[in-house]
């Protein structure tokens, strides 16, 4: 007689097989996805102060974030952060950063001063906040010879 059909006992291993394997991919996946917004949130950050840097060093004009041209780089960046409620503009020169959009815990504080943009990090202990916080550090961004400093 030939066996043509796996037994009970073969699908059970192939089963657990498979649910050890999916336990240790998920959470991996899930790790990668937290990291790719990370990255994405620090680069709109970083390109929208420097944009900002760029244009009013230029034109000789001090950094407002209030009052960003229509069609710059920094607008783009700076509205799809604030669209997205991760970031709001308190006055001309003061900027805050949310880790947490629902209950609007500030992550970083921006503030202009001439044509720099200086970045202070605050306490927030939040998984966002300490990846973002790898990226982006108390500091002052200026054009220094000419050349954006980040």
């Amino acid at each position: 007689m030939v066996k043509e059909a796996f037994t009970f006992i073969e699908l059970i291993f192939v089963i657990v097989i498979l649910g050890i394997l999916m336990a240790v991919a998920i959470p991996r996946l899930a790790v990668t996805r937290n990291d790719a917004e990370t990255v994405k949130i620090v680069t709109q950050l970083k390109n929208a102060m420097k944009e900002m840097i760029t244009y009013y060093t230029t034109r000789g004009v001090e950094i407002n974030f209030s009052k960003i041209p229509e069609g710059q780089g920094s607008q783009i960046a700076l509205n799809e952060l604030i669209n997205h409620g991760w970031l709001e503009i308190k006055d001309d020169h003061h900027a805050e950063f949310f880790s947490n959009k629902e209950n609007k815990t500030v992550c970083i504080d921006y503030y202009t001063n001439g044509a720099q943009i200086e970045v202070k990090t605050t306490n927030d202990d939040s998984t966002l906040c300490q990846d973002i916080k790898r990226y982006v550090k108390d500091r002052n961004y200026s054009v220094l010879n000419g050349v954006v400093n980040f």
